[in-house]
Order: structure tokens, then C-alpha cells, then sequence
């Protein structure tokens, strides 16, 4: 609260943040028994670099993107990155990273664009490792998981 308060009023994240509040202030009322399940929004300043760092994964998901390359993207060391990370979200840079290419790769393979095609697109090697990747990460082949969405 107090960095949302001495923030200048006029500034985005200013009013990012009291937005943010807001909302946690009308869930909170509207569910007051769930309060402890309630999303907690802190208002900090990892919380910003949690967004960036969210953003600039999100932007380039279809290259090989790394911890290290985020860390270098915030000018932060990647042990420090990850950290920060792990307290606020629950998972390392990589896992998000990771979380980020299923979202990605299943975005695309709901489309008739062949596997070939798919693993060139999100940067992997060969049809296989993109296979190996999705199973490990979701349990499921790719060609179960077509199927099963299909139903």
C-alpha cells in the first residue's frame, strides 16, 4: 500500500497498482470467508520485475529462450532471478518458461499446421524432441492430446 500511495499519481504503474488493489479490496468483500485464499496482490518491486519477466517470456516463448536469458534482460544474476521467482509465484524461471511453451505449443497444435511446421516454429530440433517435450510436460503424447481435445 505504502508504495502505491507514494507513487506519483499521474504515473501507469501508480495506477496499475491501485487498480490491482482495488480488485483484491472487492474480491475480499464480496467473498470475506475466503480471505485466506484470496489472491494476495503485493505491491513491490519484484513484483514489477515478476511482470517483466512474465512479458518478455511471453514475447519470445518461440525462441530458445533461457533463466540466464531472462536474468540478462533485468539485469539481475540468474540465481538471484529465480529466486525472486520462486517466492513469488511457487515455480523457478525455467518452469515458467516451460508452462509458457505447453501454453504456446497447444495454442498452435489446435490449428492443421503440421508437427514438422510446429517444431520449427517454437525453435525445436526435430518432431521427436517436440513430442519428448510435450509428453514429459503433460503426460500425454501429442497425438493423444489432439485426440482427446477433438472429443
Amino acid at each position: 500500500l505504502e508504495y502505491a500511495y507514494i507513487a506519483s499519481p499521474v504515473s501507469g504503474e501508480a495506477i496499475r497498482n491501485l487498480s490491482e488493489l482495488l480488485i483484491f479490496e472487492f474480491f475480499r468483500r464480496v467473498h470475506p470467508m475466503q480471505e485466506e485464499r484470496a489472491l494476495k496482490i503485493r505491491v513491490f518491486e519484484s513484483d514489477r520485475r515478476i511482470n517483466e519477466m512474465a512479458t518478455f517470456i511471453r514475447e519470445n516463448i518461440s525462441s530458445n529462450i533461457t533463466c540466464e536469458d531472462v536474468a540478462e534482460y533485468l539485469h539481475i544474476c540468474p540465481r538471484h532471478i529465480n529466486r525472486i521467482s520462486k517466492r513469488e509465484t511457487g515455480y523457478t524461471v525455467t518452469q515458467l518458461i516451460n508452462n509458457e511453451k505447453i501454453t504456446y505449443l497447444k495454442r498452435l497444435l489446435r490449428g492443421d499446421m503440421p508437427l514438422h511446421d510446429i517444431a520449427l516454429k517454437a525453435n525445436f530440433s526435430s518432431e521427436y524432441t517436440l513430442n519428448r517435450f510435450f509428453k514429459r510436460h503433460e503426460g500425454l503424447s501429442i497425438g493423444a492430446w489432439r485426440k482427446s481435445v477433438e472429443k
